[in-house]
């Protein structure tokens, strides 16, 4: 089903509220502007999912990202000197050493790019899972 936020094909070089959308989706920072470094975003997150993977989201890509309210809310531990011992917690690791190998497990089960590093998305994806959501 396409996402009620989803009007129109987007591209690099497009701009709007609906651009922001993907942003916030995929853990970029929600600028609404659509640049050559979200299109490679949006063709990992194509790429996870079996879709052919071409940098724009189109109504296949906008019906995978789902509607805008599922991206959830910011944990309060994100960017915070705590957030490393908490993403550890939350991915039941001792090893600071293999946080990045966890994060990169919970991404691709997430579907979320798969990158280990705890982004935005991420990082609300992980605070979902700390409210059990």
């Amino acid at each position: 089903m396409t996402p009620h936020w989803f009007t129109r094909p987007l591209a690099a070089g497009d701009v709007g509220p609906d651009v922001a959308v993907v942003q916030r989706k995929l853990g970029a920072v929600p600028d609404g502007v659509f640049t050559s470094g979200l299109a490679a975003v949006v063709r990992g997150f194509q790429a996870t999912r079996g879709r052919s993977a071409t940098g724009q989201v189109d109504e296949d890509t906008a019906a995978a990202l789902g509607e805008e309210a599922g991206y959830g809310r910011i944990p309060d531990w994100y960017g915070t000197d705590q957030g490393p011992g908490v993403v550890a917690d939350l991915l039941g690791v001792t090893s600071p050493d293999d946080v990045r190998d966890a994060v990169k497990r919970f991404q691709g089960n997430s579907g979320l790019p798969v990158t280990g590093v705890v982004d935005e998305l991420t990082a609300r994806k992980l605070g979902d899972k700390a409210e059990g959501t």
